[in-house]
């Protein structure tokens, strides 16, 4: 089964080369093509596009781990069709240690509509390595292309500048069969990141075949059972999730609830930009808390299990939480994301409190 555990991971940066600022110099006066934004290039019989850039938080899954980088990233996304008669061989960039213009990808600001291209002096934005975890839609190995094949691939660079507004994308020469590097402009403007994508109450989060969904929370005091003091209740109000998960495979899954995790262990958490960390609650060895799951179990091929995860209650000041699920708890990749609406109340006491209060 996955651990699941979230890992802030961080980014490797790959810098402009000494190298790269002699290049041209050394190829004599062939220029180089040059396409405005949203219009394809061809340079050696290839033709070159460029998809839609975004800037993002990125949240990466490798094996059985999860791992999130706190910086945001420019996702850049290349298209490249072979148009001549030869074969043409692509050979992915994304682990070069220094951007070099004769042989990897180059970011940098547009010098100006009346400026040559390429610029003498270039203000390049830094490449981005991932550490751990694999980046959707790149390639991690060589390719090649014959007549009339496409293949996309994506490169990570580092959050430009907020006032910048046009960039250029500068693609080696070793990619086709021309002698300079195709420049591509790109129109930039400055955004909020995204992030992985949160959802609703309700609202059904697939994973490999498994459906994950909250279905409520609320404020309440919690009904126990203890093996040695019997029924009673919680000593303060928590506040509770429920949540249903279905399996829709063809084979039985395993749910692990970890509701009496160890420190380090994937679990349930919930935030709130008010007071950031809630702290999840769990009973000791000997109570039990009515209607929780207990330990591992299975869940059969079209079958579903319900069960709910307990927090202490959140302040005054919350408005709204953000509630995670690592879906490794049911053999899943990835984090379940689930935004709550959230108004402080606290609850009356039970009839059973009330009477012997």
């Amino acid at each position: 089964m996955m651990s699941g555990l979230m890992k802030a991971s961080r980014l490797r940066h790959w810098a402009l080369g000494a190298s790269s600022v002699v290049l041209l110099g050394a190829l004599g006066c062939e220029k180089p093509v040059v396409a405005s934004a949203g219009e394809a290039a061809v340079a050696g019989g290839v033709e070159f596009t460029v998809g839609q850039v975004e800037l993002r938080y990125l949240e990466l899954t490798e094996g059985e781990e999860v791992f999130e980088y706190p910086s945001p990233v420019l996702l850049v996304p290349v298209t490249m069709t072979n148009q001549g008669e030869k074969e043409l061989s692509y050979s992915p960039a994304h682990a070069a240690t220094q951007m070099n213009e004769g042989s990897t990808p180059l970011l940098y600001r547009a010098p100006g509509p009346e400026a040559a291209l390429p610029p003498e002096q270039k203000a390049t934005v830094n490449g981005v390595i991932i550490s751990r975890g694999k980046v959707p839609g790149q390639l991690s190995s060589p390719k090649t292309l014959a007549k009339g094949e496409s293949l996309t691939d994506v490169y990570l660079f580092e959050k430009p500048p907020a006032d910048w507004s046009e960039l250029i994308l500068s693609l080696p020469p070793t990619w086709h069969r021309g002698k300079t590097p195709t420049l591509l402009k790109i129109a930039y403007q400055a955004a909020t990141p995204k992030g992985p994508k949160v959802y609703e109450v309700n609202q059904a989060i697939e994973f490999d075949g498994v459906s994950f969904s909250v279905t409520g929370a609320q404020s309440l005091y919690v009904k126990t059972k203890d093996t040695a003091q019997g029924e009673g209740f919680s000593k303060n109000p928590l506040y509770k999730i429920s949540f249903t998960i279905e399996n829709k495979r063809d084979e039985e899954i395993t749910y692990e609830p970890n509701h009496r995790a160890v420190a380090g262990a994937p679990g349930a958490r919930l935030f709130s930009s008010a007071e950031g960390a809630h702290k999840r609650v769990q009973f000791g060895p000997t109570t039990s808390a009515e209607g929780q799951q207990e330990g591992r179990q299975k869940v059969a091929a079209g079958k579903k299990v319900e069960d709910y995860v307990l927090f202490e209650l959140p302040g005054e000041e919350v408005s709204s939480l953000t509630f995670e699920m690592p879906a490794s708890l049911f053999e899943g990749r990835g984090i379940a994301r689930v935004l709550l609406n959230y108004e402080h109340n606290k609850p009356a006491l039970p009839k059973e409190l009330e009477e012997k209060k």
